[in-house]
This record gives C-alpha cells, structure tokens and sequence, in this order.
C-alpha cells in the first residue's frame, strides 16, 4: 500500500483532522513506535 500527501508531508495531525491525510497519519504512528509488521497480540 502507496501512500501520498499533497502537502509535502508538512501535515498537522491532531483529533478532529486525523482522517484528512493518510500518509501523514501513518508516518505520526510510525513515529510514536508502531510496528510496520501489523502484528498485535490478542490477550
């Protein structure tokens, strides 16, 4: 899966506009420390 930002990825992520921009969103969430594997564990 390809993302794009047509902001150049100056995106800001907040709440209330976190939908508006997927590639910036994915960036913040890698970021933070999220796995790019997509693996969780269920409990």
């Amino acid at each position: 899966m390809e993302y794009r930002c047509l902001r150049e990825g100056r995106c800001q992520i907040y709440r209330m506009n976190r939908n508006r921009c997927q590639y910036c969103r994915f960036k913040k969430c890698l970021e933070v420390g999220m796995s790019r594997d997509c693996k969780f564990h269920l409990t």
